[in-house]
């Protein structure tokens, strides 16, 4: 039963109240509690966000109630649930669904409903781009062409007897390919054109489409849901169902970043170069029947010219050049309609998509078809930068530096704030959106602390306030954390010199990893200063292994199972280990966070902070926030269970030097809290003594 005494709210699924379901061992109140707010979020179309961190079991919490309300509601739209991990969307369709829908269908049979009939009203499926599919015609053109990807032919095949949907990602690690092998494996499918037709239509991608079409609970990723926006708005197609009851968007703190790449439009030359080569094959290859279309690649050559015009413009606001690309831009696009016969790029798109690849016109206008899209979306973005619509406030024009020496700069149109399309969005499919996150708020008050997400998201739906909930964690900080913040943490601000603070970390955190005998992550926000680091620790006759992300494939790809199988293992990581790490037990015990983990500068920062009434006020508002929530995802990898114990030590100066030091170390709720290094060490010196014993008990008599 729960822990608290608070009565269970009766829209709780009792697939997680009931234990003799056989879905949850014990019961759990915040679980419960969350569940409670999901439950009246779905049958009374309110918004919610919801923090529920580690131990709660969010996950089932919201899996749970999206089931009962589609096993009540026979004639009710699909459920989406959307992560942005693909471990979780393994989590949730591997495990959670299927365990629930068990224990639906063992509850239907005890209340002598037709459990078939539950079985139909519960269909799930997973969801992702028709790229991450292995296409079996695609593997075979790719062969003739390529002979060097002969030898992996039988490790394709091999795929597709035991991953359904052919789903790249979904393989195990018993076959392990290179990353130009599964590049060379994707591709578009022809349907009834394509030879493996029927094979596909039994396990491949047209098995998981149809699948898709017909489940009640599709889990899909955030990017997905950002595509399917993006269709609906520029192209008036889509991704997802028409029609959603509710959009459950897990690991929502993610989605922002998500949502606003999406919808950001790059201007680069080189995509132009990258088209007229690919373009020009295609008409080598075809031979006399390309004749007619050769004279378009000048045009491409023209369109080029003007881009790069206007990505070498150094003025604030670039609108002469921006107004020759976008005129270039609408000629060519008309040219390029005109010899594909087509009015639109709409009706270009659906012509390319019945033709096969296989046929000469058929590659052609694939081809036409994708650079008409280009032009046109480029076009439409410039006309942000024209004056011919006012931007001012709502999207912001970024440079980078061009990868590629002598390339001019790339520039992108960012969108400044998201919440006014996404609620139209959400307003086109009729969803209830549910943002579920272990790190959506930014401190302790209710009230105040998901006011950075709401800003992004919008803070009401339906003419009312989104329902916000934080849950109670199931972890004792108290006893379980020390917090460990020195006043002499190294000063990182050394003029440029890497080395000397590495050195300086070396010397504040030797005596820590030594008494905890390893078992620890090290999360760096640089490259260079974890390089540095790594060199200096091992200049420093450190006698436990180490793991770096910078100098292991191994580490960068399976980092958390090599850590687990290393005795004793020093992980240094950067901000792919921030989150999604999961070392339950006293395998790990310390957490080390050498600087705060501040985003980098960026020209949508800025904007945001441009609209408070001083910088300070901007910084509070805009960046802190964002730093609050990675710095929580980077605590958070300590203590993944009750029985876990250990240090999470932050040694970043503006802690104690900073206004919002204070702030930030009350937002992470360790109440434990030191700042001398000699009782840090006993501490972790008694953990190694634990671990030690725990090893003894467990160790094979002799």
């Amino acid at each position: 039963m729960p822990s608290s005494s608070a009565p269970i709210s009766p829209s709780v699924s009792t697939l997680i109240t009931d234990p003799s379901y056989g879905v949850v061992p014990t019961v759990r109140s915040a679980q419960c509690d969350l569940a409670a707010h999901v439950a009246d979020a779905l049958e009374h179309g309110n918004a919610l966000a919801a923090e529920a961190g580690t131990g709660v079991g969010k996950t089932l919490a919201y899996t749970a109630q999206a089931v009962e309300f589609l096993l009540r509601r026979p004639t009710a739209a699909p459920i989406v649930i959307a992560t942005a991990t693909k471990a979780l969307q393994a989590q949730i369709v591997e495990r959670e669904l299927p365990r629930l829908i068990g224990g639906a269908i063992a509850r239907a049979e005890a209340e002598g409903m037709d459990p078939e009939k539950a079985m139909d009203l519960l269909t799930f499926a997973k969801k992702v781009g028709k790229k991450n599919h292995l296409c079996l015609r695609r593997v075979e053109d790719s062969a003739r062409r390529r002979p060097e990807l002969k030898r992996f032919l039988p490790i394709y095949r091999d795929f597709t007897d035991r991953v359904p949907g052919w789903i790249m990602g979904d393989a195990d690690e018993k076959h392990p390919l290179p990353e130009d092998a599964w590049k060379y494996a994707v591709g578009y499918c022809n349907a009834e054109r394509c030879k493996y037709h029927d094979a596909c239509e039994d396990n491949g991608y047209l098995a998981a489409k149809k699948a898709s079409e017909e489940a009640r609970i599709l889990v899909t990723n955030h990017a997905m849901v950002a595509m399917d926006l993006v269709l609906r708005r520029r192209e008036g197609l889509s991704a997802l169902p028409d029609q959603v009851s509710a959009l459950i968007l897990d690991e929502a703190h993610k989605f922002p970043d998500t949502l606003r790449e999406t919808l950001s439009v790059e201007f680069n030359a080189g995509v132009y170069a990258t088209y007229a080569t690919n373009y020009a094959q295609v008409l080598y290859d075809a031979g006399e029947e390309a004749h007619g279309h050769m004279p378009l690649l000048p045009g491409i050559t023209a369109v080029r010219a003007t881009c790069e015009a206007f990505l070498r413009d150094r003025t604030a606001e670039p609108v002469e050049t921006a107004t020759d690309y976008r005129n270039a831009l609408e000629l060519a696009l008309e040219d390029t309609l005109v010899r594909a016969r087509a009015d639109d790029v709409v009706e270009l798109r659906s012509a390319a998509m019945r033709l096969s690849e296989h046929t000469t016109y058929g590659a052609i206008m694939r081809e036409l078809s994708a650079y008409a899209s280009l032009l046109q979306l480029h076009r439409d973005a410039l006309a942000l930068l024209t004056g011919e619509v006012d931007i001012s406030g709502r999207y912001v024009l970024s440079s980078t530096p061009s990868q590629t020496h002598g390339d001019p700069p790339v520039r992108g149109l960012i969108p400044i704030i998201l919440a006014g399309g996404w609620k139209q969005y959400l307003e086109t499919i009729n969803a209830t959106p549910i943002y579920v996150s272990a790190t959506l708020a930014t401190g302790a008050n209710v009230e105040t602390a998901f006011a950075p997400f709401l800003m992004e998201m919008g803070r009401t739906f339906r003419d009312r306030p989104v329902d916000t909930f934080l849950a109670d964690s199931p972890f004792d900080y108290a006893t379980q954390a020390v917090l460990y913040t020195p006043h002499d943490a190294p000063a990182f601000d050394r003029n440029g010199d890497v080395d000397e603070y590495a050195r300086e970390l070396v010397a504040a955190t030797r005596p820590l990893l030594l008494a905890n005998e390893g078992h620890a992550f090290i999360l760096f926000t640089s490259r260079r200063d974890l390089i540095a680091y790594e060199n200096a620790l091992g200049e420093s006759d450190y006698p436990y292994p180490i793991l770096s992300q910078c100098s292991s494939e191994q580490v960068r790809t399976r980092g958390a199972s090599l850590f687990k199988r290393t005795p004793h293992a020093t992980l240094l990581g950067l901000r792919t280990f921030f989150e999604g790490v999961d070392v339950p037990g006293l395998g790990l015990s310390l957490v080390i966070i050498p600087k705060l983990p501040f985003a980098l500068p960026s020209a949508v920062l800025e904007a945001k902070r441009a609209r408070y009434e001083d910088r300070f006020a901007g910084f509070r508002a805009v960046d802190v926030p964002v730093m609050l929530r990675d710095l929580r995802q980077m605590v958070g990898r300590l203590i993944r269970s009750v029985d876990d114990r250990g240090v999470v030590a932050v040694l970043d100066p503006r802690l104690h030097t900073k206004a919002y030091g204070a702030a930030v170390v009350a937002s992470l709720g360790m109440p434990t809290r030191r700042t001398k290094p000699e009782s840090v060490v006993a501490y972790l010196a008694k953990i190694s003594e634990r671990r030690a014993a725990a090893a003894a008990a467990t160790a094979p008599a002799p």
